[in-house]
């Protein structure tokens, strides 16, 4: 489902993100070295995360089709895409970097703040969106979701906005590399209970070569072919029975 996809290519963000993490401090490690690749692409990868998110929010709490989440998501994508072309083409969002101890920090640039906005907006955004969305939806299984959701991204969402909150004022009290893998751990359980308990989707079915998705595919062909022949059939008894034989049920 879309909701699926956005979750997975949003879990394929923060480890692009992790992944600039590990890398940042073997380059802290050489003497002198600073590590202005990896900040590029953490930043990079968590402009693409915030995009996916608020956009998986929205999927979560409104109907498919609303005009105004179709405007609201195009809006949140061309943000984005004006972030990545300053980060990666211009000193205006990180005009340098500053070797603190182990690890560095950004020397903000002119246009720094926008990124501010839109990762504190981004975030407080999700929250809003998803906590709007937990009263409004229809069914139990559509609130389960947006609770859930909500419940996993809230530390995710404190980590950022305290850490920017902070750093905007010039106070390092706090290592956003250190403090936001707890965060994303924390997120990766939620979702993995919410997986387990409530079989939101199956994980397995995602794993190339699996029995799982081997199985499945072939049960949702079997589907497809059904309902290419229903049109062609003589009567509901005869629907009745392909159907059954296709489900494997009497």
């Amino acid at each position: 489902t879309p909701q699926t996809r956005l979750y997975l290519y949003f879990l394929f963000a923060l480890s692009i993100q992790n992944i600039a993490e590990i890398s940042h401090f073997y380059t802290l490690a050489r003497p002198g070295a600073v590590p202005y690749l990896e900040f590029t692409v953490y930043y990079a990868a968590i402009t693409v995360a915030i995009a996916l998110l608020l956009h998986m929010a929205l999927v979560l709490s409104y109907p498919a089709g609303h005009p105004r989440v179709r405007a609201a998501m195009i809006a949140i994508y061309l943000y984005a895409a004006a972030i990545e072309v300053l980060l990666l083409f211009t000193p205006w969002i990180i005009a340098d970097l500053q070797r603190i101890g182990y690890t560095a920090t950004r020397v903000p640039g002119p246009l720094y703040g926008a990124f501010e906005f839109y990762a504190i907006g981004g975030f407080l955004g999700t929250i809003g969106i998803l906590t709007h969305g937990v009263w409004r939806q229809e069914t139990s299984l559509q609130r389960v979701k947006t609770s859930l959701m909500l419940v996993a991204i809230v530390p995710m969402a404190a980590v950022i906005v305290t850490v920017l909150t902070l750093l905007h004022f010039n106070i390092r009290l706090f290592n956003a590399t250190v403090i936001f893998p707890i965060a994303i751990t924390y997120f990766l359980v939620v979702t993995a209970y919410a997986i387990h308990q409530h079989r939101l989707f199956d994980i397995q079915f995602y794993i190339p070569w699996s029995k799982v998705r081997a199985r499945k595919t072939a049960f949702y062909n079997r589907i497809r072919a059904m309902i290419a022949e229903i049109a062609d059939l003589g009567s509901v008894r005869e629907a009745a029975h392909r159907l059954s034989d296709t489900l494997g049920c009497s």
